[in-house]
């Protein structure tokens, strides 16, 4: 489940774009028998980024989970050894778009 705001505003002759977006993952197993260790936690992540648009020109700064939460995305058993992936912990960035 999610929800997103965005916003558009005419800015320095070009466009001003943010959005925010909030995901909720609520319990579940990721093993079909419902293994206590295969369950993974609900969690939620919030992501955000800001754009500046104009023409052939765009530049966008954003950051993922800003939270910086892990959690586990899979968590499995097997005879001998129980193994998972973690998500990614926060991450952000600026992107440089550049159409021709």
């Amino acid at each position: 489940m999610g929800v997103t705001a965005n916003y558009t505003a005419e800015a320095f002759g070009g466009l001003l774009l943010t959005d925010l977006t909030y995901s909720w993952t609520d319990d579940f197993y990721t093993q079909e028998d419902n293994d206590p260790v295969s369950l993974v936690e609900s969690y939620g992540k919030t992501n955000l980024s800001i754009a500046y648009d104009r023409g052939n020109y765009k530049i966008a700064a954003f950051v993922n989970n800003i939270e910086d939460n892990t959690n586990w995305v899979s968590r499995t058993t097997s005879t001998l050894i129980t193994y998972g992936q973690q998500s990614k912990g926060r991450t952000y960035g600026v992107e440089l778009l550049v159409n021709f």
